[in-house]
């Protein structure tokens, strides 16, 4: 166990007691703390919930409350090298990028970024067709599908501040990097899965050794009890790659999902989108948070002209958990079933309540401490950008 140099638990309470700055009575409990590894598997956009979640975890790498090994990119929300260049960009943005050509940034708090599965297993434009015939519409979002696949970097659109100038996207592909890191750190790297499964998926073909070395991977997919959101039945990340899903769902680790059912019950209104939006500090990740964020899931208008407009938080609340088990106030353990049928039902779920064969047990959070959750999320959203390091020295050395 890699655990950062402590002070006791008595000392820090009293450093809180003694009325230090929140920043420094933060650092001091963060000191008693083991740090967590973890890597983020995402299908990444500029400040969607995916680019929220990399920003937050670049402040907690910062801090040291975690250690965050790299980003690996699926396509999902959009197609992989897209999100790669805007998860690129993000790194730069937030101070954390590859070196690259300007070593900027010291080799041992980089966050890489590593191109992943650019295609689903077994869920292409065929299924996507025959599911619409089905009339198995929801919102109508089919991520990458819905988009034109880029063939070359000049059909790459630029995030709104610009492509990244020095950062670059590792040259590894993200199953083999992930591979490396879970020999390297066995039983320590919680996988943070926030797009499709496909990535974990090809992990377990590939690397079935690395695979039982895997701490924990939280997963955020999957409408349970809820209607879905790409589908009337099917949330997106799941819907993308079912057979990738249900293939995940099996493997011999502990799992951990928050599904549509839990972001159905956290909510993002009015009155927290502008504790984020418009800060006493503005930054340039709270800026972007108010141009993309602001103008609402369907881009004409959301918050930005409907005092109740709200919608749910999807990935930020799996890193959450990732990160303190503790936002969790309920939960219960199903055998689930990821279906991968053209029509209707494709990319459902179905569970038992109780072992079944050839299923593995899964952990699903079904309720948070919404006001502690909250202001979590609206610190590491509102907190200075570029992230400054705070002195914790990268554990998982040889990364770079």
């Amino acid at each position: 166990m890699r655990v950062r140099s402590a002070c006791a638990a008595i000392l820090c309470a009293a450093l809180l007691l003694a009325g230090l700055p929140s920043a420094a009575a933060r650092a001091a409990l963060v000191d008693s703390e083991p740090q967590k590894i973890i890597i983020i598997d995402t299908d990444f956009a500029t400040m969607l919930d995916d680019g929220q979640v990399v920003s937050m975890a670049a402040q907690l790498h910062a801090e040291g409350q975690i250690d965050l090994l790299g980003v690996t990119v699926v396509t999902g929300d959009e197609w992989r090298d897209q999100e790669v260049a805007e998860a690129v960009r993000a790194t730069e943005r937030l101070g954390v990028g590859d070196p690259g050509p300007c070593r900027r940034v010291p080799a041992d708090f980089a966050v890489g970024v590593y191109p992943g599965a650019d295609y689903p297993l077994d869920h292409g434009p065929a299924a996507v067709k025959a599911d619409a015939a089905a009339l198995a519409t929801g919102d109508g979002f089919t991520g990458a599908w819905g988009t034109k696949k880029p063939v070359s970097r000049a059909d790459l659109v630029a995030p709104p501040d610009g492509f990244a100038t020095c950062a670059r996207p590792r040259a590894q592909r993200a199953v083999d990097f992930m591979a490396d890191q879970l020999r390297a750190f066995p039983h320590e790297i919680t996988i943070v899965a926030i797009g499709p499964l496909t990535d974990l998926a090809l992990l377990a073909k590939e690397h079935p050794d690395a695979v039982g070395l895997v701490k924990r991977i939280v997963i955020m997919g999957g409408a349970f009890d809820v209607p879905g959101n790409s589908t009337a039945k099917a949330e997106l990340n799941w819907w993308f790659d079912p057979k990738a899903a249900d293939e995940v769902l099996k493997l011999p680790v502990e799992e951990v999902v928050t599904p549509l059912d839990l972001s159905n019950t956290v909510p993002l209104d009015d009155a927290l989108y502008r504790r984020i939006a418009f800060p006493p500090s503005p930054t340039p990740v709270t800026g972007l948070y108010r141009d993309i964020v602001g103008a609402g899931l369907d881009g004409k208008g959301g918050f930005d002209r409907d005092p109740d407009y709200t919608q749910p938080l999807w990935d930020e609340l799996a890193f959450a958990y990732a990160v303190d088990p503790g936002f969790a106030t309920e939960s219960r353990v199903v055998w689930p079933t990821v279906r991968a049928q053209l029509g209707e039902n494709d990319g459902s779920v179905s569970y038992a309540p109780a072992p079944k064969p050839g299923r593995r047990p899964v952990t699903v959070i079904t309720k948070f401490d919404n006001p502690r959750f909250d202001d979590w999320y609206v610190d590491l959203m509102t907190r200075p950008v570029p992230v400054r390091r705070q002195g914790a020295s990268r554990l998982a050395q040889g990364n770079h």
